[in-house]
């Protein structure tokens, strides 16, 4: 197996030269640890999700236990307004929808019937759905068991939990199975009313190749905490200890040019 850099690093750092993978591997360790907290933060927010309906379900039911939206217990949705007596004006603004399609997307068990030709595919493809079909594919091309995966999310995400070490080396494709869990990751953080963390600043502090100063950003999806460059024509990395190592060397800078001026220590 032969790779100049790691298939994942296409992925995760697309503006700058990716890590050279580890011996006999198509992926480097950052590549995977990154992976794996992509992996983990799915299926935290899809569990977030689903508690936070079934609370808001909970709510909708009378005191006697009897929902007050007839479809209330059956699927996300909001109180049904009735029937409005008055008449029907033309222009009058469309009545929206008594449930939260996008919730009821990607909360939906996983189906692997694909759409048929005269079929639109409106809406996401459920959570379960999209992990279905990646642990089928693996289960055939790699796994090679004739033992069917599980249809539920917390059962795909441990059966592929147990697997992905094998599966990042394996599957030439698995950079495309990255971009799935971004693209869970945004949809997910949508349904739930969330947006993702931006980029942490590091103000005040110079470039160590560019000297551009409050430049450099800490994304903190990064379980290595690289402090990138955003300057252009730059994009240094520093790791956690490399960037603390600068600013003890910027201090110390400060300092030594503080003693040659007269002034104190």
């Amino acid at each position: 197996m032969s790779h100049t850099t790691c298939v994942l690093c296409q992925v995760y750092r697309p503006k700058v030269e990716g890590h050279y993978p580890d011996r006999d591997r198509q992926t480097c360790d950052y590549g995977r640890r990154r992976l794996e907290r992509d992996r983990m933060d799915v299926l935290s927010m899809y569990r977030r999700l689903a508690e936070q309906e079934e609370e808001l379900v909970g709510t909708r039911s009378t005191d006697q236990g009897l929902p007050k939206d007839p479809i209330a217990a059956l699927m996300p949705m909001a109180n049904t307004p009735g029937r409005s007596k008055k008449p029907s004006v033309s222009g009058s603004k469309e009545r929206q929808l008594p449930i939260n399609v996008e919730v009821v997307d990607l909360l939906r068990d996983a189906s692997w019937r694909e759409p048929s030709a005269h079929e639109d595919q409106i809406g996401h493809l459920s959570v379960a759905t999209v992990l279905y079909g990646w642990a089928n594919y693996w289960r055939l091309s790699i796994d090679r068991t004739v033992t069917p995966v599980p249809l539920r999310v917390p059962e795909l995400m441990k059966w592929i939990g147990y697997r992905l070490t094998r599966f990042v080396d394996e599957d030439p494709e698995i950079w495309r199975f990255a971009e799935v869990l971004i693209g869970l990751k945004g949809q997910l953080r949508s349904a739930l009313g969330e947006q993702a963390p931006k980029p942490e600043v590091m103000w005040g502090v110079r470039c160590r190749r560019c000297d551009a100063v409050s430049t450099l950003v800490l994304d903190l999806d990064d379980p290595d905490r690289y402090r990138e460059c955003t300057s252009p024509g730059c994009g240094v990395l520093m790791t956690d200890d490399e960037y603390k190592a600068w600013l003890v060397e910027i201090v110390e800078t400060l300092r030594a040019e503080r003693l040659a001026a007269g002034g104190r220590r």
